[in-house]
């Protein structure tokens, strides 16, 4: 579904090449200033790359932009939703319509459908377990992390992405809420979905995915299969030295 060739930015990233599949759950691990944000934010068109290619169900993204990016079906979950994921002082019902808002937009007036979008806003609500209470909030800021997580994947799923990029999706959520995130992961994977998997936890990662990439100074220093998945060595491969180029 996702396709990465030789994707490099000097200082930053270095021929980064890796696909991902259809109703896979690929996890990315590494240390803090590994550079699997700042792979994420160039997957996403928020920073551009040198070198390489990416490619989304076999067709090149030739243009650096998020919105040429969510238009191809490809989803970004930040790892700081208080300050990207959301919109800390808007109601919840908005920020959950915020990518899809556009699709509720009249054919003449380009007025919003509130109905519409309250029903589809509602349903996506629903899916994430988020209870009908919390869309009645105000601010999102007043609701619990687990809860506001559960706001940003539902924002995502309005959209009906194809593709994605989960970086760091259960930092600072608590154990119940955790579950909650890796149940929508697995069902999005058992619909036919390609999700991205960033976490510095490496027992998250081995409980959640089919395989596993390491990256350390901005490269991928190796890849395991499911079958091959050891806490020692993927942390081996998170730790070894190499040289940006």
């Amino acid at each position: 579904m996702l396709e990465v060739k030789g994707v490099s930015q000097p200082g930053i990233v270095a021929n980064i090449s890796f696909a991902l599949h259809k109703g896979e759950i690929l996890g990315l691990s590494g240390l803090m200033g590994s550079g699997r944000t700042e792979l994420a934010r160039v997957l996403f068109g928020l920073d551009s790359c040198e070198r390489g290619e990416i490619l989304l169900q076999g067709v090149p993204l030739s243009r650096c932009s998020p919105r040429d990016r969510i238009r191809g079906g490809i989803a970004f979950l930040t790892e700081d939703r208080r300050e990207e994921g959301l919109l800390m002082g808007a109601s919840v019902v908005d920020n959950v319509a915020l990518v899809a808002l556009p699709s509720f937009g009249g054919t003449l007036a380009k007025l919003i459908d509130q109905h519409r979008m309250v029903s589809a806003v509602s349903e996506v609500a629903a899916s994430v377990r988020l209870r009908h209470t919390a869309l009645d909030r105000p601010e999102a800021k007043t609701l619990s992390g687990g809860n506001q997580q559960k706001v940003v994947l539902a924002k995502w799923l309005l959209e009906k992405p194809s593709v994605f990029i989960l970086d760091e999706p259960t930092r600072g959520i608590d154990v119940g809420a955790k579950y909650e995130v890796y149940r929508i992961i697995n069902d999005l994977a058992a619909e036919g979905a390609g999700l991205l998997f960033i976490s510095s936890e490496i027992e998250e990662l081995i409980g959640m995915c089919d395989r596993i990439l390491v990256m350390s100074n901005g490269e991928i220093q190796d890849c395991f299969e499911r079958a091959d998945f050891d806490k020692e060595k993927i942390l081996r491969a998170a730790i070894r030295e190499t040289t940006l180029r």
